[in-house]
């Protein structure tokens, strides 16, 4: 705005500035002309006058009656000169031509200095009225843009404030309709997000009990099952209740991410250490189904991740390899120069995207992996990880994690055994 202002004003000053001082440079001159004019015709006059009375003119008669500061040059009906005076000491010179009302005739110049003065005066006086202005309309707009600018930063910190989930701020009135009509919705707009986050407080409640009570029960089967004397049933057993704990935690972690959109803080993680621990916690899956599961990976990979939320993805992938692929499964773990972190699931199955959720299945080894792959990439995506498919045949599916920014060390967080 004060930019916008600015410019208009100095347009408008340069425009005016600039035809008034040529109008008035104009005026000046022409007036200093019309002056020396006159003074050339009085004194043509009265040269006329005594050469009519003595019958002839003198050079010293030509030096009395000349305008003081001027250069005469007296001339006859044949354009002789008759007489003329010193010449003016100046760089310019302004002249006038003047015929009296006999014979003789005259031109008078004088020093041009003294109308450059006003001139260049009058253009000194246009420069700084056009500077004053322009100043003051600055001073104005600056004003004027900090009054409007105010009631949009205290909107600017409601909005703030109410996406900081305090949704009960009320935002300030300025006077100003549009701005009032913005603080008016941005508080019916946190009513509605205070309503939203109280009915997902009341669902994630709801539905972290409903999940709890079966799994508890669940525990508790598997428990006494532990306790039986059939070591088949007890080992069967202690893997369940591994699980059921896993589930458990998962619950958690859900939770938090619906309601702060992050599982934990970002830490330095031994990627290659979790991926491996992983998929030694699946592999017995894999070989129930005469099936296995290899990882190649480098002693240490380090990346600055979320750990819950890149174990989860690698066991959505691992998981859907178990359910919806075929063959063995291989997972790579590379580093590259830069820091960047790949994890790469493959098995030997064939990849087809559905067109439909209804057609989504698979058949063969043909198959979609469903709503798996989107909770993946939503974990990662805060941490500026992504999921890509990098083959359909065979399915190859990598976790792309960017290399680590320039963060404080941290110590590495290795994964704890799953016996632990």
């Amino acid at each position: 705005m004060v930019r916008s202002v600015l410019a208009l004003v100095l347009a408008v000053v340069v425009i005016a500035g600039l035809t008034s001082g040529i109008l008035f440079a104009k005026e000046v001159r022409a007036d200093a002309r019309l002056r020396l004019t006159g003074r050339a015709e009085t004194l043509i006059i009265s040269l006329t006058d005594r050469a009519i009375e003595r019958g002839e003119l003198t050079a010293a008669d030509v030096e009395r009656l000349a305008p003081p500061g001027t250069e005469v040059v007296l001339r006859d009906a044949t354009g002789a000169v008759v007489a003329r005076t010193g010449p003016v000491l100046a760089d310019k010179v302004m002249s006038v031509d003047v015929r009296g009302p006999g014979d003789l005739s005259a031109t008078v110049s004088a020093d041009r200095a003294p109308v450059d003065d006003r001139v260049r005066h009058a253009w000194n006086v246009i420069a700084a009225l056009g500077a004053a202005v322009a100043a003051a309309a600055a001073a104005a707009a600056l004003i004027q843009a900090r009054q409007l600018s105010r009631p949009l930063d205290r909107l600017a910190q409601v909005a703030v404030e109410i996406g900081a989930g305090n949704a009960d701020v009320v935002a300030p009135r300025s006077g100003l309709v549009e701005v009032d009509a913005i603080a008016e919705a941005l508080e019916d707009s946190g009513q509605r997000v205070a309503e939203l986050m109280a009915a997902e407080r009341q669902f994630s409640a709801n539905a972290s009990h409903q999940l709890r009570s079966p799994l508890t029960a669940i525990a508790i089967s598997l428990e006494l099952i532990a306790d039986s004397s059939d070591p088949a049933a007890r080992s069967e057993a202690a893997e369940a209740l591994t699980q059921v704990a896993g589930l458990d935690d998962r619950i958690n972690e859900l939770l938090q991410l619906a309601r702060t959109g992050r599982l934990a803080p970002q830490v330095r993680t031994d990627v290659a250490a979790l991926v491996t621990r992983h998929v030694h916690a699946i592999s017995a899956q894999f070989s129930r189904v005469g099936r296995s599961v290899k990882v190649s990976s480098p002693p240490t990979a380090n990346a600055y991740v979320t750990a819950s939320a890149l174990a989860q993805s690698v066991e959505i992938l691992l998981d859907n390899a178990l359910v919806h692929g075929s063959g063995d499964v291989e997972v790579t773990v590379t580093k590259s120069s830069a820091g960047a972190v790949d994890i790469a699931i493959s098995d030997e199955g064939t990849f087809v995207e559905s067109a439909t959720p209804e057609t989504n299945g698979h058949d063969g080894d043909h198959r979609s992996h469903g709503l798996g792959l989107l909770l993946a990439r939503n974990l990662l995506r805060s941490d500026g990880g992504r999921v890509e498919l990098v083959s359909s045949a065979p399915t190859t599916f990598a976790i792309r994690l960017p290399a680590p920014s320039a963060q404080p060390e941290r110590d590495v967080v290795r994964p704890v055994p799953l016996d632990a």
